[in-house]
């Protein structure tokens, strides 16, 4: 029997503030805002530089950064998906205040601060798998292919059950 896993809704940034010379930048503002809700998270970076936002609702973010003596710098469409860290290591310019620097090219995806492997199942995908019983995401875990145990539900129970291959070739031919 294998231990229950669960299921990860959230992903997190994480990041470290620096300057021009490369020097940490502590007690940074660091502020994302969702682009889909209107969201807002605050944190500020400790004495090494670095910040953490963990439990972050998967989506598209502003990143925003302040710091006393620095260009406000913003990064724009920085993504968040579930079970995963995006880190983002910003560098800020010395400036005034008003000034601000913007980014809007998007860092390529590559999680380093994680070593599992994952994939992400988007609902599409998951209305077209071949599920046999109600199509419940929970059967997914379950042994055998195509999520089932082996054991084939008997057909008229509420639904159609699986197919077997020449009754999807001759399902298709009828549709056509």
């Amino acid at each position: 029997m294998r231990p229950a896993e669960a299921q990860v809704l959230y992903g997190s940034i994480v990041g470290t503030v620096v300057d021009q010379s490369d020097a940490v930048v502590p007690n940074a503002t660091v502020t994302i805002v969702s682009k889909e809700t209107g969201l807002t998270r605050e944190t500020t970076t400790d004495l090494a530089g670095r910040y953490s936002l963990v439990n972050v609702l998967p989506g598209n973010y502003e990143l925003r950064v302040t710091a006393t003596g620095f260009r406000t710098f913003t990064r724009e469409n920085v993504l968040v998906t579930i079970n995963a860290v995006t880190r983002a290591d910003l560098r800020l310019e010395v400036g005034a205040i008003t000034e601000q620097v913007t980014v809007t090219a998007a860092a390529a995806i590559l999680q380093t601060d994680k070593s599992d492997v994952r994939a992400e199942i988007t609902s599409r995908e998951i209305t077209n798998l071949p599920l046999a019983n109600y199509r419940n995401f929970t059967e997914l875990d379950q042994p055998g292919a195509g999520g089932h145990s082996g054991e084939l539900p008997e057909r008229g129970r509420g639904h159609a059950g699986p197919r077997s291959h020449d009754e999807h070739k001759r399902h298709a031919a009828q549709q056509q």
